[in-house]
């Protein structure tokens, strides 16, 4: 697997840090094990996905089919490093017109966490 996930804030916050392999196949695994915890909690989750170091990229219609967008406990998207992607910048554009959802873009993890912070109590 290409990426890791774990609790940042217990029950609040998911980080998602992709390797440099951000196939389909990636995708969908990170998409299930998405949505299995965010199935387990009690509240919205916010959730922020690093994806600096991303060279090889999923395909649009994989991008655009993940569950997780819609899920009801899915709280704010904080992309970090989009900006600088401009592939993934494209991929997340059209994910966020098309699931009418926003994804906020930073350009640290821990600029993500701040700006979740700032937001509630996170």
């Amino acid at each position: 697997m290409t990426y890791k996930m774990a609790w940042v804030v217990p029950g609040r916050v998911i980080e998602i840090s992709f390797g440099v392999q951000s196939n389909d196949a990636v995708f969908v695994a990170m998409d299930n094990e998405l949505v299995a915890a965010l199935d387990t909690a009690a509240q919205p989750v916010h959730v922020i996905v690093d994806t600096r170091s991303v060279t090889m990229h999923p395909s649009a219609q994989t991008a655009l089919t993940r569950k997780f967008y819609k899920h009801p406990l899915m709280g704010s998207l904080v992309v970090v490093g989009l900006m600088a992607n401009p592939i993934m910048h494209f991929l997340a554009s059209l994910v966020a017109k098309s699931m009418g959802i926003k994804i906020k873009d930073c350009s640290t993890p821990e600029e993500a966490r701040a700006y979740l912070a700032s937001m509630e109590n996170v």
